[in-house]
């Protein structure tokens, strides 16, 4: 869809030379528990995560100094009840090498995510945030994303028991 850049990080579009960089990421413990996904054992998984992230609404964020991926940012379509996409409603995810944690560059990269969106593609983004992932809230609330409600996540499968979850809503309207 389009590129981001600002001297620090560059969000782009996955390219076959990145599975290395996924992996890195993808296989760490942390990362994985924290965004929701399976952890990626070896290089397959990876590129198989590459292929998930090959779309017009998934980002990989470059750190710009080693120009090496060190994460991830997407929107993933919505649906409604009878399972027919919701296009102007996103669910944002995002996940990062926990080498980066706690320096401020998921809160730019969302930033510039957000400023770069076309007016009127999307009304709403929401995110869900398990409730011991203080971190992430904190990139949502500096964002502009409010919590909305407190809800049980029965769905994560990676997660060994149910998580509490808060539900984080920005909207794009009026």
């Amino acid at each position: 869809m389009f590129a981001v850049n600002n001297e620090d990080i560059l969000l782009r579009r996955v390219v076959q030379s990145d599975v290395g960089a996924l992996f890195r990421y993808s296989s760490q413990k942390e990362v994985a528990a924290a965004a929701g996904f399976k952890r990626a054992n070896n290089q397959a998984d990876a590129l198989s995560f590459m292929h998930f992230l090959d779309n017009d609404f998934s980002w990989v964020i470059e750190e710009q100094k080693k120009k090496q991926v060190i994460g991830n940012i997407c929107l993933y379509e919505g649906s409604n009840a009878a399972g027919e996409p919701v296009t102007t409603t996103r669910t944002l995810g995002y996940a990062l090498n926990k080498d980066y944690w706690n320096q401020g560059i998921m809160t730019l990269a969302l930033k510039q995510l957000l400023k770069t969106l076309p007016p009127g593609t999307v009304k709403t983004i929401e995110a869900f945030v398990a409730l011991d992932n203080p971190a992430s809230a904190r990139v949502l609330e500096k964002n502009g994303f409010v919590c909305q409600d407190v809800i049980t996540l029965p769905f994560w499968k990676n997660f060994a028991q149910q998580e509490r979850a808060c539900v984080y809503r920005r909207d794009f309207t009026g």
